[in-house]
């Protein structure tokens, strides 16, 4: 169960067969929010730092009711930032800005970004292959508005060996970090490939997230999150 107040989010779900686990936090205490599609499985994660507990709390659906979901993210997000009332309006630069994209990351932007948010910037990536089609980092998109810091990835593979022509994806992982959540971020190299490791703090506590992507899209990458960290300061 999953249920939202005006201050706070609350998800109960079994821990066993006679056992609930309660998860709940402020607002003011909630670092992220996630939501993974693929098929007929969703699954919504918010990761949060509280003076008692910090961590992520999970539930799980159905996606005939992701537009439930949807719904329910865009309240968290406007509750972080106390935007009220919410805007429904999206932002048509989506399909015309992007229009070189890929179908799936640019239908993914314009379905899931935030109404009411406003697109500053985008970089899309492709999938990093290595020998032998070893998948060694998904294919993704970054996106910021003027409130947030969306990062959306398909499902990296476990296989070793894989044809590129053979690797059909049917979902994402979406991951929303408000702007005002994020306190920092850093780069790390691999021969093949490059992690982007974010910070999101709040006032009792941090997580870290990590994003795999193409070294060549490094610069572009970069430049993005100097803009999200200006816009981060214009919105204080």
């Amino acid at each position: 169960m999953l249920c939202l107040t005006n201050r706070q989010w609350v998800i109960v779900h079994e821990a066993g067969k006679r056992a609930l686990e309660v998860a709940q936090a402020g607002f003011t205490d909630t670092l992220s929010v996630e939501l993974t599609v693929v098929l007929l499985y969703g699954k919504l994660k918010i990761g949060y730092a509280g003076k008692d507990r910090s961590g992520s709390s999970v539930c799980y659906f159905n996606t005939v009711m992701e537009g439930l979901y949807a719904k329910v993210i865009e309240q968290v997000l406007n509750s972080i930032d106390g935007v009220w009332p919410p805007s429904e309006e999206r932002d048509k630069r989506i399909m015309q800005d992007l229009k070189d994209w890929p179908l799936k990351f640019r239908n993914y932007g314009w379905f899931h970004l935030p109404p009411g948010s406003m697109l500053f910037n985008a970089v899309n990536w492709p999938t990093v292959f290595g020998r032998f089609g070893r998948e060694f980092a998904a294919a993704g998109a970054l996106f910021l508005t003027d409130r947030h810091l969306m990062v959306i990835t398909e499902e990296r593979s476990r296989s070793w060996f894989q044809k590129k022509d053979d690797r059909t994806r049917y979902g994402a992982i979406i991951t929303y970090l408000p702007l005002t959540r994020i306190s920092g971020f850093r780069i790390q190299e691999r021969r093949r490939f490059r992690i982007l490791e974010l910070e999101a703090q709040a006032a009792h506590g941090a997580e870290k997230i990590q994003v795999l992507f193409a070294t060549e899209y490094e610069k572009e990458i970069t430049g993005l999150l100097r803009e999200a960290f200006q816009q981060r300061t214009v919105n204080r």
